[in-house]
């Protein structure tokens, strides 16, 4: 990626983070440069860390602050990221560094700030936990078997803003200006939209209750001369990958 494409993806990103900022009451973030290539992100919510006049024991912070740093070779190599704040977690490291793979983003250059963003609040209020992948040893054996919290210690979404839609139900997809689309936080994937004249699909067979992922397909049994009809169920609701 050449110089103009670069400072073209900083834009972007800029911009992606201030749309995220405008719909989240957690994240507020000052920035460098211009276009900017670092970030400061404020993250406003409950979390843990460990503070020394608090004898060893894990005590709750309401803010969290943490760097991007995006470097010459970004986007094509993973922003640098560092927690400023203090915090006590299995995948970050006594210094504040974070490995994103640690952290379930295996890097590549579509993947959009907004995506980081959202997952660092993960980690901020431990929603977010790879104790197979630790950076912070003691905060991995803690967490083995730890009981007094409950997790994730702040239950929202960085995503506060519900959209008005009446009685639809609307995603949208926010698209960049860079060579390949970027890889965007949902609510950022396909539309859908459901009105009244939506056209009503065929029932999936069969009727049982079906497992998909985490996800369960749930129906009611028929009754009456419906019984007799395979297939048909005015109450099915279905929300899968597929």
């Amino acid at each position: 990626m050449d110089q103009q494409q670069r400072q073209a993806r900083l834009r972007v990103d800029l911009e992606t983070l201030t749309a995220l900022k405008q719909v989240s009451p957690i994240l507020d973030f000052s920035s460098t440069g211009q276009p900017p290539d670092r970030y400061t992100l404020v993250f406003r919510g409950r979390g843990l860390c460990r503070e020394p006049a608090a004898a060893g024991q894990l005590v709750l912070v309401d803010e969290h602050r943490c760097e991007l740093r995006l470097s010459y070779s970004y986007p094509e190599h993973a922003p640098d990221v560092r927690w400023l704040s203090p915090i006590f977690h299995p995948n970050v490291s006594f210094s504040g560094y974070i490995n994103l793979r640690d952290i379930g983003i295996p890097w590549e250059s579509r993947v959009g700030l907004d995506v980081v963003c959202e997952r660092l609040w993960d980690v901020a209020r431990f929603a977010t936990l790879n104790l197979e992948r630790a950076a912070n040893f003691a905060a991995q054996n803690y967490f083995w078997q730890q009981t007094d919290w409950s997790l994730p210690t702040d239950p929202r979404p960085l995503r506060g803003l519900v959209y008005p839609s009446a009685e639809n139900l609307v995603q949208y997809e926010l698209r960049g200006q860079a060579e390949a689309p970027i890889l965007r936080a949902r609510p950022a994937a396909d539309v859908l939209f459901i009105g009244e004249d939506t056209p009503v699909p065929p029932d999936p067979l069969p009727l049982a209750p079906v497992p998909r992922g985490n996800v369960w397909q749930a129906r009611r049994a028929p009754t009456g001369p419906a019984a007799a009809q395979p297939g048909r169920d005015d109450d099915v609701l279905y929300i899968g990958d597929d």
